[in-house]
C-alpha cells in the first residue's frame, strides 16, 4: 500500500506473497509507515490518516 499527497490518493496492490509494507510519498512525513517487525505493525493507523486528511483539508 502506498499513499500520495494529491487528493489523499493511495494505491493498493495484490500479490500471492505480499511484502506487507506501507509507504508514504507525502512530503515532510515518514517514508516507511510500517512493516513486519516495527512496533506499530499490529496497530491501526486510522487516527494518523484522519489527522493528515484534516490538515490537507
Amino acid at each position: 500500500m502506498q499513499f500520495f499527497p494529491k487528493m489523499a490518493a493511495f494505491d493498493i496492490a495484490w500479490h500471492e506473497k505480499p511484502k506487507k509494507i506501507i509507504r508514504s510519498f507525502i512530503p515532510g512525513g515518514p517514508r516507511l509507515l510500517t512493516k513486519p517487525g516495527m512496533a506499530n505493525f499490529a496497530e491501526t493507523n486510522q487516527a494518523s490518516y484522519r489527522e493528515m486528511l484534516a490538515e490537507i483539508g
